[in-house]
């Protein structure tokens, strides 16, 4: 799976818990998750779980510290599925 498909999934997941003043538009790779999109922090954990259904992989509590822009979260969700492929 490219990066482009990744984008293409990780949208909808993070967009449910944007703000009403924010769109799916605004994600985009450099934003960070709670200050540029202000996604409150409790809904971290549900859109981690949301990304590992969506794409059947495991992201390990040590790991969620490195997620905090869309981009890293993309790199984590790619280097994922490779390790499962």
């Amino acid at each position: 799976m490219d990066t482009s498909e990744i984008v293409v999934q990780l949208k909808p997941i993070i967009s449910k818990y944007l703000p009403d003043d924010l769109s799916v538009d605004d994600i985009t790779a450099e934003k960070n998750l709670l200050t540029d999109l202000r996604i409150n922090s409790a809904y971290l954990i549900d859109i981690i779980i949301a990304i590992e259904d969506t794409f059947d992989i495991k992201i390990e509590d040590s790991e969620l510290p490195n997620m905090n822009t869309v981009q890293e979260s993309i790199d984590i969700i790619s280097a994922k599925i490779s390790e499962r492929d």
